[in-house]
């Protein structure tokens, strides 16, 4: 074999070497990409369905013990969605059309989700409700009424 025959055999092994490397790359990004679309539409639909079935007259239903299970699993929800919505990734990915629409879907839930945990912390803390009271009797219109009532 002539060193020339033996120069284009290694240029056509690292061309062929490159070419399959790029082919397994390109193919797991296309499985990633798919994984993506399938997850964030499931991901939206789900904190969806979550913040629906949690409005304020939910909430006020449940006994202490419920709200000591649900809080911090809400709050776990919440933790991943919203570091989930800040990355560099998810704002690149949210230029991708079939993708920007669930990304915002997931940011406005997680927005709603933060609601909802704020009204289960907050308002059934004594303190947070003492200091409602006492702003509610400074408050008050030009008239001398009452904008707005607390009820306990």
């Amino acid at each position: 074999m002539s060193t020339t025959s033996v120069m284009m055999f290694g240029e056509i092994e690292t061309t062929t070497n490159r070419a399959l490397a790029y082919s397994i790359l390109a193919s797991q990004a296309a499985h990633a990409y798919i994984v993506a679309i399938r997850s964030a539409s499931q991901l939206a639909k789900a904190v969806e369905n979550l913040v629906s079935v949690l409005p304020p007259q939910a909430l006020v239903r449940l006994t202490r013990d419920q709200k000591r299970w649900l809080t911090p699993r809400l709050q776990e929800i919440h933790k991943y969605t919203a570091d989930l919505s800040r990355t560099n990734e998810t704002v690149v990915v949210s230029r991708i059309p079939i993708l920007g629409g669930w990304v915002k879907r997931i940011q406005d839930g997680t927005e709603d989700l933060g609601d909802i945990i704020e009204d289960l912390v907050l308002i059934y803390d004594a303190d947070f409700r003492n200091l409602i009271v006492a702003c509610e009797r400074t408050i008050v219109a030009a008239e001398g009424e009452t904008i707005g009532t607390v009820h306990s």
